[in-house]
């Protein structure tokens, strides 16, 4: 497709191969994403069992960035507490991602996953954080539809 001048953005949850820094062959305009829902090793044992190590998505993801390349992360489905006890904690995801242009987040959907006393008060909080620091660090942010504090202005984030 980049051969026709057709712009990609991808999403993995594995690691990008060196092979996307050759220009003569990708666009500059291409963006590269990956999925980062937790740090939790039990989490993703449950939830992505074949995927690539957090660390590892994160090194190739900032690789591509260093060099120049468009990055973004996907934060979802985000946990509740109920499922990943580090789910409160968000700042330590963002931390490690803050050299991307664009971040998504959205909310666990699954209903009987999701059913927790505290659920969109929690999410609320945590959409509230990611929102504050993608302002703060001029990051281009969407809050999924259906996620507490989502707005219908944030979602093209990636035809521009």
């Amino acid at each position: 497709m980049n051969k026709e001048g057709i712009k990609i953005t991808t999403l993995t949850k594995g690691i990008y191969p060196n092979e996307i820094l050759d220009r003569g062959k990708f666009l500059s305009v291409n963006e590269y994403g990956i999925t980062l829902a937790s740090f939790n090793n039990e989490f993703k044992e449950q939830f992505e069992p074949y995927s690539s190590p957090y660390e590892m998505r994160i090194a190739s993801l900032k690789n591509l960035s260093d060099k120049g390349l468009n990055t973004w992360v996907s934060i979802e489905p985000y946990p509740t507490p109920k499922l990943d006890s580090q789910a409160e904690y968000i700042e330590t995801i963002l931390e490690k991602i803050s050299f991307v242009q664009k971040i998504i987040f959205g909310k666990l959907n699954y209903q009987r996953l999701t059913e927790w006393k505290g659920n969109n008060e929690f999410y609320k909080l945590v959409v509230q954080k990611v929102i504050n620091f993608c302002t703060k660090n001029g990051i281009k942010y969407h809050i999924k539809h259906g996620t507490p504090l989502s707005k219908e202005e944030t979602k093209n984030i990636f035809s521009e």
